[in-house]
């Protein structure tokens, strides 16, 4: 039988998105992601399996940001009615695979919770990431209201560990995408935005638009002319940039100072390897410790319990 975790999820929770996902072919509307995300946010590496989240109504209302105004649980519940529909396709070494988003979707009205489980076929893109994956923030996520702009902000930042290599400039990257790419990784059908400029419009310049008015400690900008054979245009090359001033401090996992510092001191080889990897990209969201601390989240228990008593 499945374990079910209570949760209170927050704004300030953060998702290890596989890279997988993020360059997957699937499109739904921006609520379903939302709990999606907020769902995802529960689970570690280094969980053993995937649980069914509890979570109340309430607390889903704040960490989204939704407006408080009755409206919402029929909104959760039609989003979790989607969820139930909407697959992910993702392309494999031996091939391709198409799987459905939760298990199960449950609303007890007794508690005010809601219960989502992740579908197992997820696991392998949850808890064995390597180093494939990226870091989002729920509060970011919350920002973005279009289904594209969540898209292409998952997608530029698949690509965020080429800051700074390979010719970039520090903070600085790129996400090079052929329009037919976007079209199968967004599920737009062949009659929809047929003509270029709409295309551009509607599922680039607009999201990229909102993008940059959201607050997120990214400049993105559109440059076509990578992609312009003649009179035809095939792409766009996503030129992003960290902005300086727009950067958020990550406040440590609230373990105790006392228990961050047995990791750092009774086990530094598991620390620094935790801070090595961090260094590695520049961080969008704080200091390489902040986010070495938020990594090692999940197992500081597990360190607290072999600190010698007294």
């Amino acid at each position: 039988m499945a374990k079910t975790k209570q949760v209170v999820p927050t704004a300030d929770d953060y998702v290890f998105q596989a890279h997988q996902i993020s360059r997957a072919s699937y499109m739904m509307p921006v609520m379903q992601r939302r709990l999606i995300y907020v769902a995802m946010a529960q689970s570690r590496p280094d969980d053993d399996e995937l649980m069914t989240v509890e979570m109340t109504v309430g607390d889903i209302v704040r960490a989204l940001e939704l407006n408080d105004d009755g409206k919402q649980y029929e909104a959760i519940r039609e989003a979790c009615r989607g969820l139930r529909s909407h697959v992910l396709e993702l392309d494999t070494p031996d091939g391709w695979v198409i799987f459905g988003w939760v298990d199960k979707a449950r609303y007890i009205k007794s508690r005010d919770v809601l219960q989502l489980r992740i579908s197992d076929e997820l696991k392998p893109y949850v808890h064995q990431l390597q180093k494939a994956f990226s870091v989002l923030t729920i509060a970011d996520i919350a920002r973005l209201q279009g289904k594209y702009a969540l898209r292409i902000f998952e997608l530029v930042m698949s690509t965020r560990g080429m800051a700074g290599t390979g010719g970039n400039k520090p903070g600085q990257w790129f996400y090079d995408a052929q329009f037919d790419e976007l079209r199968t990784m967004f599920r737009i059908a062949p009659h929809e935005y047929k003509v270029t400029g709409n295309f551009r419009n509607r599922v680039i310049d607009d999201p990229v638009r909102e993008i940059n008015e959201a607050d997120l400690g990214i400049r993105i900008e559109c440059d076509y002319e990578h992609f312009r054979h003649g009179r035809r245009l095939l792409g766009v090359r996503l030129k992003c940039k960290l902005l300086k001033d727009a950067v958020r401090n990550v406040t440590p996992a609230t373990k105790g100072e006392e228990t961050i510092e047995l990791l750092k001191q009774k086990h530094p080889s598991q620390w620094e390897e935790y801070l090595s990897e961090e260094r590695k990209q520049p961080p969008m969201f704080g200091d390489a410790e902040a986010w070495a601390i938020k990594k090692a989240e999940s197992r500081l228990e597990e360190f607290a319990a072999k600190r010698p008593k007294k």
